[in-house]
């Protein structure tokens, strides 16, 4: 049984894994073309990242978790903008 889930799991992940690295050296190589914009794009993700909402309360824990949940929310959106973006060239696509 192991060795079925091994053989399904894999190959999935790792086509997930080079569609979100694709995604990642696209959009690099999108970046490179116009370093103004691209910086401003990455300096306000960036921010957004330690924003903290102001229903959040004072003390530290009750901030962190706040900055903790922007990482995972941003993380998730990043991972499937880049896989979208991996997509258009794999195969899976077509």
């Amino acid at each position: 049984m192991a060795d079925e889930l091994d053989r399904k799991v894999m190959p999935s992940f790792l086509q997930d894994a080079f569609q979100i690295w694709l995604g990642a050296a696209f959009k690099t190589m999108e970046g490179m073309k116009q370093p103004a914009s691209c910086m401003k794009d990455v300096v306000g993700e960036a921010k957004g990242l330690i924003e903290i909402p102001d229903d959040t309360p004072k003390d530290i824990q009750a901030r962190a978790q706040a900055i903790a949940g922007n990482v995972m929310i941003k993380a998730n959106e990043w991972v499937v903008a880049l896989r979208s973006a991996g997509a258009k060239f794999t195969d899976e696509s077509k």
